[in-house]
């Protein structure tokens, strides 16, 4: 199925992937951004997985992010401090690591926090994978190296993991106080 889906978005330019919608809604309700195919990868086993081995995690870049909490239950805190933050339980429902990064979305905030676990990132086109570090698939504001005929299938974290992994909460303040700063 991940083959025939490949083969499939190769065929048709601007076909656009959907699995939980949740960025891709916004674009179109909010933007009135129109594709003229949306390719549903929700069916694509293979994109759902979560596997945690003596060397890693992996998971499944269509894997909803209120699963990735019920799943790693051995994840550092953060994680699941994170998946609480991030959205409201029907958003986490949907949302999912691979179209968090996928969308390339300046305030998606999954990118950072993989960043700090090392995370790799699992590309596949047709006849073609490829693992990368997450730091070199971002291009630019909403872009990456993925190619058209091209989709993000996993996330790996390699293991040991780290002992802490901190967020910082930052308090608004006014442009004069962030400028003596």
């Amino acid at each position: 199925p991940l083959d025939d889906c490949a083969r499939r978005l190769a065929a048709r330019p601007g076909a656009r992937l959907v699995a939980g919608a949740t960025d891709l809604g916004v674009e179109s309700n909010i933007r009135g951004d129109r594709w003229p195919l949306l390719i549903g990868v929700e069916a694509i086993d293979e994109l759902h997985v979560f596997e945690e081995s003596a060397d890693a995690i992996l998971i499944g870049a269509a894997l909803p992010l209120a699963d990735i909490g019920r799943l790693w239950r051995r994840a550092p805190a953060v994680v699941h401090e994170w998946l609480a933050l991030f959205a409201w339980p029907p958003i986490r429902n949907r949302a999912s690591l691979g179209g968090s990064l996928a969308t390339a979305s300046p305030i998606g905030d999954a990118a950072p926090l993989l960043a700090a676990l090392d995370a790799r990132l699992h590309v596949a086109g047709p006849g073609n994978r490829r693992t990368m570090d997450i730091a070199s698939f971002f291009t630019g504001y909403r872009t990456t190296v993925l190619r058209p005929d091209e989709m993000l299938t996993a996330i790996e974290i390699p293991k040991p993991l780290p002992q802490a992994v901190r967020f910082y909460k930052i308090a608004k303040r006014s442009v004069d106080d962030i400028s003596t700063v």
